[in-house]
């Protein structure tokens, strides 16, 4: 009897723990499928409808190509869902959807939540042009927006209030102000009354055309009596404090939002980040120190990021340390098409790889004072961390000497007589010439017709005294800088005589500036040469 009863125990205790394994064993798949999406119904039809159907869709409606052309048609806030049945992703954000759906229900904020299967509607999937599952759509006052950000119902919610305000998510007190900050890299707070004024336009138009800044206003009076009425750029360093620019109202909005524009593309890179075209235009103009490993490894006519090299890494280390010394870091590559204009940006040759760059710049009314030092044909194998770190104190002390601007010389210098000279023959072709040069200073494309006069000028002059005391050059100032000479002017074109070059003590440089310089003509600057020189004076020896 009592082996019986045992025996009964055992097999309710058998029974009792397989029901309960079981059971868990349903439980964690409905929550596995709940939170982790959609990853097991893809050749069982009834099973994914099932899942489909489980959700409470109160506040979720369902469009298909019958009725999604009213989508459109409501100016209120709709947050539109495409997926389709074989879509893992789509299903790890439907419960979320629904949850925000649910919340705005709640707690009575105005906004429409609609789902469409693509796979039954393919007339609304090519008319929102649907590319990948999931996507999100936010359609508001006859406009739709593709939705790019996080799927968490706090960042939808935050989405929907920016569309709702001109992409400016509105604050309300400082303390919301400084939560935000704290979760966000670059933030642009506009504290503008005046919703008019050209200053806060601007700040809509550029919230309206970027997704790399968030932006922000608060007009409230503790915000205003904090800031004042301006436009502020709050940058967050990794995780250092964050720290904000302003006094912006006081530049011209296109200037500054190009500033910031600049400054989103280069601090959105990692410390020793890749270089590309658009990445160099924007260092180009953004006013800080930067210090570039230029190395050659790229395919030629490919778009393709160059790999990385082992020396990439040590640039990186030096990105995170030097980046809060005011150096950000970067590696670049002049292969074709990759790089092109990092050689024309910094003078480079491609014999002249691999090389170190630091690239100096300060900032005023102008981003001026540009300056370039270099350390080129690197043995790589004797490059490590204190062999750059020495070669930027070097630069700090002065004991380095900065690099000229200069485009490369041409395979055919010489043009009818006339030396075309560039900043690195400057010195050889100008300088140091021990006959009379008389340059002509033009810049490129600015006043072309007047240029090109006065260089023919110049051919027949050349032609005129061939081997005698002179010589007739020109440089390219907007592509050349030659060391030592201030040739900038308001006015194009116009031409130094040096006289004498190589003798120190009778050494001269004279400024020819004509008054009238569409109607120059040959006799003018004939006139002044004869002023300065004997232009008939026999000169036996050969051209450099």
């Amino acid at each position: 009897m009592s082996k019986n009863i045992f025996i009964l125990i055992l097999l309710l205790t058998i029974i009792t723990y397989i029901y309960s394994q079981k059971e868990n064993e349903t439980n964690n798949k409905e929550k596995i499928n709940a939170e982790q999406g959609y990853n097991n119904f893809e050749d069982d039809e009834k099973e994914y409808k099932d899942y489909v159907n489980s959700f409470n869709y109160t506040n979720v409606k369902y469009y298909d190509d019958t009725n999604y052309t009213k989508i459109l048609d409501d100016p209120n806030p709709t947050f539109v869902l495409f997926y389709t049945q074989t879509c893992h992703y789509c299903f790890k954000f439907l419960p979320i959807f629904v949850e925000t759906a649910d919340y705005c229900h709640e707690k009575k904020i105005e906004a429409n939540f609609i789902r469409i299967d693509s796979d039954s509607s393919p007339n609304a999937t090519e008319e929102f042009e649907v590319e990948e599952y999931p996507s999100i759509f936010f359609s508001y006052k006859d406009e739709k927006y593709r939705y790019e950000g996080m799927v968490t119902k706090e960042d939808m919610l935050t989405f929907m209030e920016k569309k709702k305000n001109d992409d400016v998510y509105i604050i309300k007190n400082l303390k919301e102000v400084k939560n935000y900050l704290d979760k966000k890299n670059l933030v642009l707070m506009s504290t503008i009354k005046n919703k008019t004024s050209e200053l806060y336009q601007a700040f809509i138009d550029y919230a309206k055309s970027t997704m790399s800044v968030e932006f922000i206003s608060c007009i409230t009076d503790e915000c205003i009596k904090k800031y004042g009425e301006d436009v502020i750029l709050f940058k967050n360093f990794d995780e250092k404090e964050n720290s904000y620019i302003k006094d912006y109202s006081k530049i011209e909005p296109d200037i500054f939002f190009s500033s910031v524009y600049n400054f989103v593309t280069i601090f959105g890179m990692e410390a020793g980040g890749f270089l590309g075209r658009k990445e160099i235009d924007a260092l180009l103009n953004y006013g800080k120190n930067a210090l570039i490993y230029v190395r050659l490894t790229g395919k030629e006519e490919s778009n393709e990021k160059p790999k990385e090299d082992k020396y990439d890494m040590l640039f990186k280390q030096l990105g995170k340390e030097l980046r809060f010394n005011n150096t950000y870091v970067f590696v670049s590559d002049m292969g074709e098409t990759v790089g092109t204009n990092i050689g024309d940006a910094f003078s480079i040759l491609p014999e002249e790889l691999p090389g170190i760059f630091y690239y100096q710049q300060n900032t005023g009314d102008e981003l001026a004072n540009v300056k370039i030092f270099s350390k080129r044909n690197l043995d790589m194998n004797k490059v490590d961390k204190d062999f750059v770190i020495n070669f930027i104190n070097e630069i700090k002390k002065g004991n380095i000497q900065r690099d000229l601007y200069s485009e490369p010389p041409s395979e055919s210098q010489m043009e009818d007589g006339i030396r075309h000279v560039v900043g690195k023959t400057f010195d050889t072709y100008v300088v140091n010439e021990k006959k009379n040069v008389f340059l002509a200073v033009i810049e490129d494309e600015v006043y072309m017709e007047e240029e090109q006069n006065f260089l023919r000028i110049l051919k027949k002059l050349s032609k005129k005294y061939e081997n005698k005391n002179i010589k007739f050059a020109y440089i390219n100032i907007s592509k050349n800088e030659p060391r030592d000479l201030e040739i900038r002017s308001d006015k194009y074109p116009f031409a130094y005589l040096y006289t004498n070059a190589l003798d120190k003590n009778n050494k001269s440089i004279i400024k020819f500036e004509p008054k009238d310089i569409k109607n120059l003509s040959e006799k003018e600057v004939e006139s002044f040469l004869k002023k300065y020189i004997n232009l008939n004076k026999i000169d036996k020896d050969e051209d450099l």
